[in-house]
């Protein structure tokens, strides 16, 4: 999975601009509003934060495609029935707010409603790269590696270099490690605000 995801990295910044007819690199930064849905997680969103780079490439005055390469560090909750689903193996001293750092990998489309809105959406890979969690004995992994999401956003263009945005995040996949017997989701709403370098 991994080397999917840097080989997904490697195309979207380097064959895709070719496609396009004006390229547009910035920054971005957001407050987020995480948590993981299912049994023995708390489903009450959580702040945290993202930072990272984007890349706008327009394919014609109304849509353009905005790979964008992110940190993010989401805070969740674990529930206080954790152990009622995980008896033999939930340890006893584990924290409840849990912090999860990822890289993230979204790819959108999006189309320009006029001069002040846009909308996109598309799909996006994160990968786990440091928890801090204890919820199992022994020092267990309760979370997988490798989410997938699927991402929509509306945009306020404030002028043609910076905008602010707000976007909802809802996890595809299971990210449960313990095992197969519940189903965790990961989602997320993001408040933020983005400029072009050049």
């Amino acid at each position: 999975m991994m080397r999917k995801f840097l080989m997904a990295v490697a195309v979207t910044f380097t064959v895709l601009p070719a496609l396009a007819q004006t390229v547009h690199v910035g920054i971005k930064t957001d407050l987020t509003f995480s948590s993981i849905s299912g049994n023995g997680m708390s489903c009450s969103l959580q702040t945290g934060y993202q930072a990272g780079g984007f890349a706008e490439l327009s394919l014609n005055r109304k849509w353009s495609l905005q790979p964008e390469l992110l940190f993010s560090q989401k805070t969740i909750k674990r529930a206080d029935d954790f152990g009622v689903y995980y008896v033999n193996t939930a340890s006893s001293s584990a924290r409840q707010m849990l912090k999860l750092s990822y890289i993230s990998l979204p790819l959108l489309v999006s189309y320009k409603i006029n001069n002040f809105f846009t909308v996109s959406a598309g799909p996006q890979y994160s990968y786990l790269v440091y928890d801090d969690e204890n919820l199992l004995k022994g020092g267990g992994d309760a979370f997988k590696k490798n989410d997938v999401a699927l991402v929509a956003g509306l945009q306020l263009n404030l002028s043609p270099s910076f905008r602010v945005y707000t976007r909802y995040n809802h996890g595809l996949v299971n990210v449960n490690n313990i095992d197969n017997r519940y189903k965790w989701s990961s989602r997320q709403i993001q408040v933020g605000v983005g400029m072009h370098l050049f």
